[in-house]
């Protein structure tokens, strides 16, 4: 004879306690001490209950169509931690806006809704604002990666014992990061760019990067360059060695670098350096792209809307990471995680002025 499924309406009757503060126990949510929620924890261990994938099923169908109806069932408040330095008005950031407006629509069709928190209050220590979030009742947090990642004390917030709140971090942080991140695929962003270069024919294909940048991502873009570089040698065409060049002195490197190696496609991050790019390359008497091409890897910016390159899909990243954020809210993963998830989106190619079919 089949044994009855546990259900936490039982859960409930032998822990003294209400199903929904069984509920809020079990997926995270309601404001309940963590003694409360460690008690009917170990209760449902006890009695074998186990989560039943149908009923949650429904219910996130139940979810979807009230939220279809503006009628979504309320869940909660994330917290959206920014540090945005110099950029008051966060929302006209275009880094800022992807990644909000994507996290946005997930947190509503989810039944959230988010609230900004500016980390780089100089009065507002990270510390001081992990309280707040604790005395709000925030159900999950999101990390945004700032524009200027480097003024985040990353050692800092490691510091901090977030063990009550789910986190996920969007965007390029150091790889043992200690939080669940949703970021781009930067590595298959190169191989997208080189394979769209070579399709259109380009023979002699450059790389340029600022160390710094690539220091930030963890050589991530570099990596995947020489990967292609060594393993992919299609008939006439050569894939040159990368530029790393100083943000400082980096039109002088680019512009000897180009003379001596002759490129006729050059790979690079664009964004704040497009003008000076075209710059460095129209001093050499080159025209853009009948002499030269260039692509842009951040070209989701559409930095004076012409440079062809990779869309790093940035609303998606938002919108993935809020529903990562309710999956470890539903199943009361707290923290810094054992062994974090990486989840990566993958880029799109956009077509632009800067580079053109070759004969």
């Amino acid at each position: 004879m089949t044994k009855p499924r546990v259900t936490q309406k039982d859960i409930a009757k032998a822990a003294g306690v209400t199903q929904t503060t069984v509920s809020y126990a079990l997926h995270g949510g309601g404001k309940i001490s963590d003694k409360t929620r460690d008690e009917i924890l170990t209760i449902a261990k006890q009695l074998g209950y186990h989560d039943d994938p149908m009923l949650r099923s429904l219910a996130v169908y139940r979810n979807k169509k009230q939220t279809e109806q503006n009628e979504a069932v309320f869940h909660g408040t994330i917290a959206w931690l920014i540090d945005v330095g110099q950029h008051k008005n966060w929302v006209k950031s275009d880094l800022y806006e992807s990644y909000h407006s994507g996290a946005q629509k997930a947190a509503k069709r989810l039944g959230y809704t988010l609230e900004p928190l500016s980390l780089d209050d100089p009065n507002l220590s990270l510390k001081r604002a992990h309280q707040i979030l604790n005395h709000r009742g925030i159900q999950g947090a999101l990390f945004a990666v700032p524009p200027d990642v480097d003024k985040l004390d990353q050692s800092q917030i490691y510091q901090i014992d977030w063990k009550d709140i789910p986190i996920v971090a969007l965007g390029s942080w150091p790889y043992d990061a200690k939080f669940h991140m949703v970021c781009s695929n930067q590595f298959d962003s190169l191989c997208l760019c080189i394979d769209q270069t070579i399709s259109r024919g380009y023979k002699r294909i450059a790389f340029v990067i600022e160390e710094s940048v690539n220091q930030r991502v963890n050589g991530r873009f570099l990596g995947a360059y020489q990967t292609r570089k060594e393993i992919l040698n299609p008939k006439g065409v050569k894939i040159l060695d990368p530029l790393l060049v100083d943000w400082n002195t980096w039109e002088e490197q680019l512009k000897a670098w180009i003379i001596k190696n002759q490129p006729d496609v050059i790979i690079g991050l664009l964004f704040e350096t497009g003008t000076r790019f075209k710059k460095v390359v129209g001093e050499l008497k080159l025209k853009v792209p009948k002499d030269i091409a260039i692509v842009s890897m951040d070209a989701w910016r559409e930095i004076e809307g012409c440079f062809a390159g990779v869309d790093e899909n940035l609303e998606s990243i938002g919108y993935q990471s809020v529903r990562l954020l309710d999956s470890l809210i539903r199943h009361d993963e707290r923290g810094a995680p054992e062994h974090p998830i990486r989840q990566m989106v993958q880029p799109s190619w956009l077509d632009g002025k800067s580079i053109k079919k070759r004969v």
